[in-house]
């Protein structure tokens, strides 16, 4: 929401002229419903920051009105806060870095024993080929028993 042009709609509702009274009222009501606001919002606003942070008005980091003081105060919460993340995204960076080395160490596991598997079915292949032919030979070597009648 444009709160600069809010603002001057609101400033003529002290018009002395009621027409030009009524329309700024109806065009701000119009401005305030387009964002889901009331005139409600803007009282609330008014009250203090939780009010801003409630109805959405004032959107930006500076509050007019404000003390040298109380500005200097949410400088420094918004540095510790700032800290805070920081903080809090080197962690996050760190535990990515551990789980991709996690997750590197597990791929080269898996490629040894996919090695190992493939080294093993190379070895098996020919022992296989024997016993089939072992099968085979058994097979065409027993005598036939009749069938039972």
């Amino acid at each position: 929401m444009d709160v600069d042009k809010l603002a001057k709609v609101l400033a003529m509702l002290d018009s002395a002229n009621d027409g030009e009274a009524v329309a700024a009222w109806r065009a701000a009501r119009q401005m305030l419903n387009k964002e889901g606001m009331t005139f409600q919002d803007i009282a609330l606003a008014t009250k203090g920051r939780d009010g801003l942070k409630r109805s959405g008005f004032g959107g930006g980091l500076f509050s007019p009105g404000l003390s040298n003081d109380a500005l200097q105060g949410q400088v420094r919460s918004l540095k510790t806060d700032l800290g805070d993340l920081q903080a809090r995204f080197n962690d996050q960076v760190a535990s990515t870095q551990r789980w991709q080395q996690r997750a590197e160490e597990l791929q080269r596991s898996l490629n040894r024993h996919e090695a190992d598997k493939q080294r093993l079915q190379a070895k098996l292949r020919p022992i296989l080929e024997e016993l089939t032919a072992l099968r085979d030979i058994l097979s065409q070597a027993r005598p036939k028993t009749p069938a039972a009648a």
